[in-house]
């Protein structure tokens, strides 16, 4: 019969002393120590950490199944007496990493099946910090696990930039938006520091810094009167990309993605027919520091270009198009900061034949830092707003 033991409700407990765990004996021809109990070294100077911590020392999917709510590892890679214990924080550095509190122990003879939860780096490194400084998709370990760009309007894409095919956006009875051509680039220098302080952030960074630089070219032709409002679609997704780091003796996982999606609006009076390109470029520095209230970062200097626009039409007109480029991060397998850089192009032609073409740029954060014991730190907010008049004047 499996043996189940069940959580407490108190939480693990931040101790110097190192903590004995009962090992394998050497002579014992099966398994291993999967267990590493982790404890600072005389090199790590005031780094502490939690009493019961444990790297896993076991290869994801091969020797750990990895699912949201468990982790389970086959007899044959367990050594006797491994001591697992709920409350145990459990951390490894393999793919894309998981940090996890143990709920349940259920062993059995062939597999030990863990009930696990998300834990916070926090709750692991008492006191200490993450200093991380890397360009996510050039020097990242792309993952095996990821099958590749995907996506609606993807032709090519590396690193991070991805081109834009001709695509349809919006097909709706005699009206089509379509993009004729495009590309979004952001491949940032990522800086990540959190300094952490007795089960509290005392400072968090993160900050993205590189060149921006985005492309729409767009058609949009109509036989009548029509309405699109705010219409979101995904257009591409990269491979997450892996940095790898320790504090201490933790190992430590930054994984790092980019989408790229679209909101598209439009408004026509009659049959019409538009064509229209424009692009931005400039260095950026976007991001957030923590340190007893948010600052946000919004750093930028646009240039503006435009091909057009060409106009076929005897009626009132509004288009708009809007890409999202999202750099997502993540410590291990648990979701952080997002920041988000939204070009828009919006073409307007009113009852008197006169038409303006706009460009501009929305730069914003999203996600949440969780700390034991503390409600959510929200990262919601903008960062900058940049729009330009590409051009303006009478058909």
């Amino acid at each position: 019969m499996p043996r189940t033991r069940y959580a407490t409700t108190a939480r693990c407990a931040v101790t110097l002393i190192s903590l004995s765990l009962s090992t394998a004996c050497a002579d014992d021809p099966q398994g291993r120590p999967v267990l590493q109990h982790l404890q600072p070294g005389p090199a790590d100077g005031d780094l502490v950490l939690a009493e019961r911590a444990f790297r896993v020392d076991a290869e994801p999917e091969t020797e750990v199944v990895v699912a949201p709510d468990s982790l389970v590892l086959d007899a044959s890679v367990l050594g006797p007496a491994e001591g697992w214990l709920p409350g145990d924080l459990l951390v490894n550095g393999e793919g894309r990493g998981f940090l996890r509190r143990v709920v349940e122990v259920d062993e059995g003879l062939d597999q030990t099946v863990l009930r696990t939860e998300p834990a916070e780096l926090s709750e692991l490194v008492a006191q200490g910090g993450v200093h991380a400084s890397l360009r996510p998709f050039s020097e990242g370990l792309r993952l095996d696990d990821d099958g590749g760009p995907s996506g609606l309007a993807f032709r090519e894409g590396f690193g991070g930039r991805v081109e834009l095919g001709p695509t349809t956006l919006v097909e709706s009875g005699g009206l089509e938006l379509a993009l004729t051509g495009g590309h979004f680039a952001f491949d940032p220098t990522l800086d990540l520091d959190v300094d952490l302080g007795w089960w509290s952030i005392d400072r968090f960074e993160v900050l993205a810094t590189g060149t921006l630089d985005a492309e729409i070219e767009l058609r949009l032709g109509t036989d009548g009167n029509y309405e699109i409002v705010d219409r979101s679609m995904s257009l591409w997704e990269s491979p997450r990309y892996a940095w790898y780091g320790f504090v201490g003796p933790v190992p430590v996982v930054v994984v790092s993605q980019l989408e790229l999606g679209a909101t598209v609006s439009a408004r026509t009076e009659g049959p019409s027919s538009v064509t229209v390109g424009a692009g931005a470029s400039s260095r950026v520095e976007v991001g957030a520091i923590y340190e007893d209230g948010w600052t946000m970062v919004g750093d930028h200097q646009f240039e503006a270009r435009i091909t057009g626009p060409t106009f076929v039409l005897d009626t009132e007109l509004r288009a708009r198009v809007q890409l999202d480029g999202t750099l997502k991060v993540e410590l291990y397998d648990v979701v952080g900061p997002r920041l988000t850089l939204s070009p828009w192009s919006e073409l307007r032609v009113d009852l008197q034949r006169q038409w303006a073409a706009d460009l501009g740029v929305t730069g914003t954060i999203g996600g949440a830092i969780s700390l034991p014991w503390h409600d959510d730190l929200s990262l919601d907010g903008t960062l900058f707003t940049w729009s330009h008049r590409l051009g303006e004047g009478q058909l």
